[in-house]
Formats: C-alpha cells, structure tokens, sequence
C-alpha cells in the first residue's frame, strides 16, 4: 500500500487534496479484502463511487493542465481514459468472475501502481508549469 508523502505533490493544494482522497479510497478497499465474504454489492458500489470521483478530478487537473499550459497535457488525457477504460472493465468482469477476492486484490495492486507511476511520471510536470 502506499501512503502520501511530498514526492507527491504537484504544488497545487487542491489537486493534491483530491491526491490524498485517491490513495484513500484504495487504501479502504482492504476492508473489502478482509472481510469474511466478498460483498458484490458493496464492491459495486464502491467501484462506482471511485469512477465518479476520478471524474471529477481529472476534469480538474485537466483544466489545470489547460490553464498552465502544462506540456503533459496529452499524456494526462491519454492516461485518464485508460484509467477509466480499466474501471469500466472492472465493473464488467467483474460480476462473472468466480474468485471475487483476488480479483479485488488485484485491482487494488493495480490503481495503486497506476497512481503511484501517474502522479510522479505525469503529474509532476505541474510543478514546473506552475514556475513559468
């Protein structure tokens, strides 16, 4: 699991705000993993909320990208859609999969690399767009 800490910030309060939000919410999917039984409706829930949030804060950073011109714009598109592609995915397959668990655990593995690498490989291409 991993936690916030300065490497991640981009210099913009808001957008690291919602940051931290992300790595929360992953971070509540262990409930889903350790409980005694795998909750389909709460998963769906939950995964459905994720989306929602994600949304709403990659339309945020992208228009901060568009207002700083920030020159990883369209590596931050590029990646929001797949992200959301892949949450889209999830929602699908996941109803018809037979072990629920690790499916959850591999997705929890999964948003966390994809986080991690997203705001420290694209992300932080804010900071210097917030210097010029």
């Amino acid at each position: 699991m991993i936690e916030w800490t300065k490497e991640f910030e981009t210099g913009f309060p808001l957008l690291d705000a919602q940051h931290r939000k992300l790595f929360d919410m992953i971070a509540e999917m262990t409930v889903f993993l350790e409980a005694p039984a795998v909750d389909d409706g709460k998963i769906q829930e939950f995964v459905a909320s994720l989306e929602k949030y994600a949304r709403e804060h990659f339309e945020c950073e992208e228009r901060c990208m568009d207002q700083t011109g920030c020159l990883a714009r369209e590596i931050n598109l590029e990646a929001h859609r797949i992200f959301l592609d892949g949450v889209v995915r999830f929602k699908a397959d996941f109803l018809g999969r037979g072990e629920k668990r690790e499916f959850v655990a591999i997705l929890q593995a999964s948003l966390n690399a994809w986080l991690r690498n997203h705001i420290l490989r694209v992300d932080s291409a804010l900071r210097a767009s917030k210097r010029t």
